[in-house]
């Protein structure tokens, strides 16, 4: 038996039955093991401490008396050094000399076990850094951008115990902590050099491949503050600095610590830059994305600015009318919003009600300050201003979408109206409320001449609130 077992170019083992003292072992079992051969013969493998799973002998002699043989079985063993070994155990019930027994070989596995875990974690890595990459690219607000950077360090460096984001002030060349923990600053509060960028101690400028790795004061007993840990005892504490690159630019810095005797690793602050630069690429978008809405929110400011400064000019000419605008534009919009309409829609028709009248700046003055009736050449004149204001306004693309009130408003259900005799829903929505209103109080109407009340604004029968039922507009006007 003896010859037998030392011949087979696997580690195999003899065991007594029913005990499961090894009678005999190879010096491949031996060596897989770490164990000599007098310290195993004679011993079960609890007496040596080899099971480390929970499977024990009294379960493997079990499973050998029900069914006389085990394959492949995955076991972990514990080697006489403490190391762990992971095996495919087989084990098969023979009888040695009148004696029944066992028969024990193994297969080591542990380093592919080791490479299944790798690559498994490497997969959950890409997988983790690429949900990071999607987050991230759907936050648009800074603060946001921070909360979720936070996360997804301590997921994929669960190590780290805080962190803190300082951003680059390219004014002041210094870095300002805008996440984290005031009272733990960056280590040595690194002021960067003029024109240089960030310290070049705490980052590697243009690459960000590798940070600063240092101790900062650590306290095994802390009080939260925030999201940071606050020392109440200085101790030692690791801490690792990354910069934040995007497109080559600087953004800021990452700082991370962790436990005290931890010791980050290259593969850390690679890991650490990557998810830096990521972030730095996000937060250069939320950047962006908020000077873009303020720029947007200063042009439509100085859009309105720029239609108000136009309805002011044409009340310039009209000096006995003042005030004319501002009527009508209460009242259409009240009508609109009375007819469901709301958002960007009734902001449009405020506008186009603003403008209703600019065509009137190419209406000459003898005919638009006239103190009298209208002769029929001068009405032709007069009705010609919607077709001033299309042509006016038309030219600007910014102009075109409040384009029906200006030009449509005179319109009339049953065709009579100017400039285009447009009839019953052919007449454009938005301007049906400039049409019901405006048009009472407009000066073109012949018993409405300059020094006459506008009959919009006097007459009780025409005020907004006085209106009973609410307007209901086909579908097709839409």
């Amino acid at each position: 038996m003896q010859a037998f077992v030392q011949a087979m170019p696997v580690p195999l083992g003899v065991s007594s039955l029913p005990d499961g003292r090894f009678l005999a072992v190879n010096a491949k079992f031996l060596d897989l093991l770490e164990f000599s051969r007098e310290a195993i013969i004679g011993r079960t493998p609890e007496e040596l401490g080899l099971w480390s799973n929970g499977f024990n002998t009294s379960q493997m002699i079990e499973l050998l008396r029900d069914r006389n043989w085990i394959k492949n079985r995955e076991v972990d063993l514990l080697a006489q050094s403490g190391r762990l070994v992971t095996t495919l155990l087989s084990a098969e019930r023979f009888w040695n000399h009148g004696q029944e027994s066992m028969l024990i070989s193994l297969v080591d596995i542990s380093e592919h076990r080791r490479l299944e875990s790798t690559l498994q974690a490497r997969s959950d890595l890409l997988l983790s850094t690429g949900e990071m990459s999607r987050t991230l690219s759907e936050v648009l607000e800074l603060p946001q951008v921070y909360d979720r950077l936070e996360a997804t360090i301590h997921q994929l460096m669960p190590e780290v115990t805080s962190l803190s984001i300082s951003l680059y002030d390219s004014q002041h060349q210094r870095l300002n902590t805008v996440y984290g923990d005031p009272e733990q600053p960056l280590e040595y509060a690194p002021i960067a050099p003029s024109g240089q960028g960030t310290d070049s101690r705490h980052t590697l400028a243009n690459t960000g491949r590798l940070g600063y790795t240092g101790r900062l004061p650590y306290t095994g007993r802390q009080r939260q503050t925030g999201r940071l840990s606050l020392s109440t005892d200085v101790h030692v504490q690791p801490a690792l600095t990354v910069a934040m690159v995007s497109k080559g630019e600087e953004v800021g810095v990452i700082q991370v610590r962790a436990k005290p005797h931890h010791n980050f690793s290259e593969a850390d602050a690679a890991l650490l830059s990557w998810i830096a630069n990521t972030a730095a690429a996000a937060i250069q978008s939320s950047r962006l994305f908020e000077q873009l809405h303020q720029t947007h929110q200063s042009l439509d400011k100085a859009f309105e600015a720029t239609l108000d400064s136009l309805a002011r000019a044409l009340e310039l000419r009209e000096q006995e009318n003042r005030g004319h605008t501002d009527r009508v534009i209460l009242m259409t919009v009240e009508l609109a919003r009375r007819m469901g309409i709301t958002g960007k829609d009734l902001e449009r028709i405020r506008f186009g009600a603003l403008l209703h009248d600019i065509g009137k700046m190419g209406i000459p003055d003898y005919i638009l300050n006239k103190p009298g009736p209208l002769t029929e050449d001068e009405w032709v004149v007069m009705r010609k201003h919607p077709v001033y204001a299309y042509e006016l306004l038309n030219p600007v693309p910014q102009f075109r979408e409040i384009l029906d009130i200006p030009y449509c408003h005179h319109e009339k259900w049953d065709g009579s109206g100017y400039p285009r005799r447009m009839r019953g829903l052919e007449i454009p929505l938005a301007s049906l409320p400039s049409w019901m209103y405006g048009t009472r109080c407009c000066k073109t109407a012949p018993t409405a001449r300059p020094g006459r009340a506008c009959r919009c604004w006097n007459t009780s029968a025409t005020r907004p609130a006085n209106i009973s039922t609410r307007p209901s507009p086909p579908d097709s006007w839409k």
